[in-house]
């Protein structure tokens, strides 16, 4: 009922009317809203109208593409959502899944969380009276979040200028976080992988439903950021997947990242079962314990479990090689053994990163500034890199060479102060994390990169007065656009935007119908030709060779105890992955420096 006022309202009716039209009252707001309403496979489904840059789009939020993962469906592959028969109302973002409260700097009501949380969001242009014939259906993007496997949302990337500008469906969906998405015990009691298994999931739910908001099931592309990166990677090498996407973006992460995989995820798990108070050594009775534990427990058992008393840069909850869904180790899938099996090779690809992905290296750092009497205001001492942060990365992902660790430390050093050798740190994490395999997959698949190199007006990253760069997932709200940027950041927001679909619609970056000022250049193995994406767009060569080089063929050489005598860089498995290949593959673009620095 509309809120009015007149002279025979009681004074609640007008004191409700006072709140509604001062207080802007979210359920007057809810009211006042334009309804649509679309028939899927799934049912009737009721969304919202609204207007974006003058455009009208619709927006369908909280569908469920899956039954609610809750008692007997905790720790078990999502059972896919049985049709409703009355008119779902899609006007309101539901629950995100359980997570810690950073995920709020992603853009996540942390209010509103619940493990009945398997949803996602549609943005469209098409009229619900539209006709839908073949040739009008819309390319589909499907988004997938960030935040390390423990956090984000759906709702954090609002797919409505994406859909406008880049005249796309736009779906992002949400998936099981930390051990409620992960836990593993590597067999049948608990395989794990279960977050990973919920993004397939609706995937196939789009398949099946997605034409009738107008979106082509057989034109789709997954794009990820982070942890959302790792996982399209890891779908673009699972048997499983064929022919469910056409296309693939994998922004700051991709299946050869060092942190696509849990390190140790039984040993994690039984951690998180002791703090519980579970039997550890029988993995039915530990499960079973952990099943009847709150989700509050659980997230604090976690919490407890991952505390060190070192420095220390493991991912505990991430995907596991379960045999199934994730078949193999990755790079075992890259090799000729699946090459038949695995989509990657038949699909687009574009790979990117940002020019300050190191940025995640100052967190762990954050409390240990008193103990080891430095202030990251200041930079980082280089003692701190070569006693401390080389030695903790080498423990942590190399066996504890220490052979490795002096090799990070004389690579890193800086001569000129603690605020350069603070942004040397930043690039030897970034590195490390995330530009080794970014350089590695673009150079299996061929064809292209961009790099996102703007520091975004907009970062918290600039109370630090020796940062520079666009850092770890910057270049995520030039997707979203709008409020997110700056006025002066709004052009290249709508240049990514178009980037992003034109690659999703056409698989690559550029227009074939349009020769607009800038054109994404096609990598190629002889230039190493990548956009950098920043103010102004530009093309560059060879993505810090030197750097790369010590990553892709150094490091590996003297973990083998040889020498590699590759003269372009590669490491020997990049090497021994491309011998044989056509270079006729689809394209891959790589984005290296989102000139927010997004390398």
């Amino acid at each position: 009922m509309a809120c009015t006022c007149s002279r025979t309202a009681s004074f609640v009716l007008r004191l409700t009317c006072l709140l509604c039209l001062f207080l802007f009252s979210a359920r007057c707001q809810a009211q006042s809203v334009q309804r649509v309403t679309y028939t899927t496979p799934s049912g009737k489904v009721t969304g919202r109208m609204v207007t974006v840059s003058g455009e009208t789009v619709y927006q369908f939020l909280g569908v469920p593409f899956a039954e609610p993962p809750i008692g007997q469906l905790r720790f078990k592959k999502p059972v896919p959502v049985r049709p409703w028969n009355v008119t779902l109302n899609a006007t309101e973002f539901a629950p995100s899944c359980p997570q810690p409260g950073w995920g709020a700097d992603m853009g996540i009501d942390i209010r509103h969380l619940s493990e009945d949380c398997l949803y996602l969001n549609i943005y469209t242009k098409v009229r619900p009276t539209q006709a839908r014939s073949s040739s009008d259906l819309k390319t589909v993007m499907v988004w997938i979040h960030g935040g390390g496997f423990s956090g984000g949302g759906a709702m954090g990337f609002d797919g409505s200028l994406m859909a406008v500008r880049g005249d796309v469906v736009v779906v992002a969906i949400n998936y099981r976080l930390g051990m409620l998405g992960w836990m593993s015990t590597l067999d049948d009691v608990s395989p794990g992988n279960y977050g990973q298994w919920d993004q397939r999931q609706a995937l196939l739910w789009v398949r099946d439903n997605i034409a009738a908001f107008g979106g082509d099931p057989g034109k789709v592309t997954i794009f990820g950021e982070s942890a959302g990166g790792y996982s399209v990677g890891l779908h673009a090498l699972s048997p499983l997947n064929m022919g469910l996407f056409q296309r693939a973006v994998m922004q700051s992460g991709t299946a050869l990242n060092l942190r696509t995989t849990a390190p140790d995820p039984v040993g994690f798990a039984k951690r998180v079962a002791r703090i519980l108070g579970c039997n550890d050594v029988d993995h039915g009775a530990m499960m079973s314990c952990v099943k009847g534990k709150t989700v509050a427990d659980i997230q604090s058992a976690t919490l407890q479990a991952s505390e060190s008393d070192t420095l220390q840069y493991v991912l505990h909850v991430a995907p596991v090689v379960d045999g199934e869904l994730v078949k193999e180790d990755p790079r075992k899938l890259l090799g000729e053994d699946y090459r038949d099996q695995v989509p990657f090779w038949t699909l687009d690809v574009m790979v990117g990163t940002t020019n300050a992905e190191g940025s995640l290296v100052l967190t762990p750092l954050q409390p240990w500034q008193e103990q080891l009497k430095f202030d990251l205001m200041d930079g980082i001492p280089t003692r701190v890199l070569c006693a401390n942060i080389s030695a903790a990365l080498s423990r942590d992902y190399y066996d504890g060479s220490e052979e490795v660790a002096r090799a990070i430390c004389r690579q890193y050093t800086s001569d000129k102060g603690d605020e350069d050798q603070a942004r040397n740190v930043v690039d030897m994490y970034g590195d490390m994390m995330f530009q080794q395999a970014a350089v590695e997959t673009r150079d299996l698949h061929i064809k292209g990169k961009y790099v996102f190199s703007h520091m975004p007006v907009a970062t918290d990253f600039r109370r630090f007065p020796w940062f520079r760069g666009a850092a770890h997932g910057a270049e995520v709200n030039f997707l979203v656009g709008q409020e997110h940027v700056g006025d002066n950041e709004t052009v290249l927001s709508n240049a990514m935007i178009d980037g992003w679909t034109n690659f999703a619609k056409f698989g690559t970056p550029n227009d074939p119908n349009s020769r607009g000022t800038f054109q994404w250049p096609e990598y190629d193995l002889t230039t190493r030709a990548y956009t950098d994406l920043d103010l102004t767009v530009s093309v560059k060569q060879n993505l810090y060779p030197d750097r790369m080089d010590f990553w892709l063929r150094q490091i590996p050489a003297m973990l083998s105890g040889g020498t590699d005598n590759s003269s372009n860089g590669a490491g020997s498995f990049r090497s021994s992955c491309m011998m044989g290949r056509s270079v006729a593959r689809p394209c891959l673009a790589l984005f290296s420096a989102f000139a927010l620095m997004f390398v």
